[in-house]
């Protein structure tokens, strides 16, 4: 059956099983309305660019992008570096985005698509759990032809940023620290702060 996959710059429309594009009703004056949904924690040029391949595939859609809150991603995903108000005004600047759902829910429902009007949702194409059924949560709309599959872009991800941030902690520990910022706010002692100072020009000199 056909699924409609999106890349950087054109649309394939290629077989996957147990997938299909089934047309809905668009208004043919505004165009679709498109949903996709996510963390954006560190906002990145991966995440601009998966918003960007929608726009691209659909110029005349309005693409609607909800961002879960703070709460919901600590539980199913874990900490997140930036605040849910810092990652819905990281989204909301992007250039490619037209409305932005704050503390989007982590399921999306029928109901959720028809109080949004929405018509398609986008996504890659990787099975993500239900939290409690552990079913796809994109299940049901890959198979009713209302999800559209986005590339993930390689070589960048918040976890492959957030990791190499702990791989060179002790440089930016030591860069902050004589930048001003305090030991107590880099959760350090005051201790631990002069002998990470005193390695550092030890190794400058």
């Amino acid at each position: 059956m056909p699924v409609l996959i999106l890349k950087q710059n054109c649309i394939d429309l290629k077989q996957d099983e147990g997938m299909r594009l089934q047309m809905v009703t668009i208004n043919p004056t505004t165009g679709p309305r498109i949903y996709t949904d996510g963390i954006f924690d560190l906002f990145h040029f991966g995440h601009a660019l998966q918003l960007k391949q929608i726009k691209t595939a659909f110029p005349n859609a309005t693409l609607v992008v909800g961002v879960c809150g703070d709460d919901l991603t600590l539980k199913h995903k874990g900490k997140t570096v930036l605040t849910a108000f810092e990652r819905y005004e990281s989204v909301r600047h992007c250039r490619y985005v037209d409305e932005v759902i704050e503390a989007a829910p982590w399921v999306i429902t029928p109901e959720f698509m028809e109080l949004h009007q929405l018509d398609y949702v986008a996504h890659d194409s990787i099975p993500y759990p239900d939290p409690h059924s552990g079913e796809d949560l994109y299940g049901w709309l890959k198979s009713s032809g209302r999800f559209i599959v986005t590339k993930r872009t390689a070589g960048v991800s918040t976890s492959d940023l957030i990791t190499r941030i702990l791989a060179h902690r002790n440089a930016y520990l030591v860069r902050n620290l004589e930048r001003g910022v305090s030991p107590q706010e880099l959760n350090l002692s005051p201790l631990m702060a002069k002998i990470k100072l005193a390695w550092h020009r030890t190794k400058k000199t």
